[in-house]
């Protein structure tokens, strides 16, 4: 059955098809919150409250975006308010975020791989989520601007900007990391 059909089924009140749809966004939900929050605990936690909140709002679902589109939208929106609510900074298992990046093949590239996604969480964990955020979307869930912009609920050209911002304070930050003098 195509996603559409069990979402309509969902939305009149079936359970099994409701299961299905969060059980196959499940994964993808919780990899997306981890890259946010960095934070496994927070990501299950965020994880978790945004399947509530999808089951007590089916029948708010208006097939303008993916299904998985308006999962991330939830989830972006529970964390915006866990960050205001917190007003502290979240702890980061900084360990595990290393393999949630690109996969290396030797013993040196790991080690430096791992010390370049260190530094580049600490900048994005510094960052307000108002700038992370889109970035962390494009460039590692590949949305599209548009997709982003619905997200966030912002206009196109801020989004572009965000994304622009992080961008050049990642190469800011990480100048001297790349560069090598001989």
């Amino acid at each position: 059955m195509d996603e559409t059909n069990l979402i309509n089924l969902a939305k009149q009140g079936y359970k099994v098809p409701l299961d299905t749809l969060l059980c196959k966004h499940y994964d993808f939900l919780y990899h997306y919150l981890l890259r946010l929050t960095l934070n496994k605990s927070l990501a299950e936690d965020l994880c978790q409250d945004t399947m509530v909140k999808a089951i007590v709002n089916i029948k708010g679902f208006n097939h303008q975006s993916k299904f998985s589109t308006w999962l991330i939208s939830i989830a972006t929106n529970l964390y915006k308010n866990e960050i205001r609510k917190s007003k502290k900074n979240i702890p980061m298992d900084i360990d595990d975020m290393a393999n949630l990046f690109s996969p290396v093949d030797t013993f040196t590239e790991t080690i430096i791989h791992k010390d370049l996604t260190h530094k580049m969480v600490l900048i994005l964990k510094k960052m307000n989520p108002k700038q992370s955020i889109p970035f962390i979307l494009k460039h590692y869930y590949g949305y599209d601007l548009d997709s982003i912009s619905k997200i966030m609920a912002c206009p196109l050209g801020t989004v572009k900007s965000r994304i622009h911002q992080t961008i050049k304070k990642l190469q800011k930050e990480m100048e001297d990391d790349f560069n090598v003098k001989m």
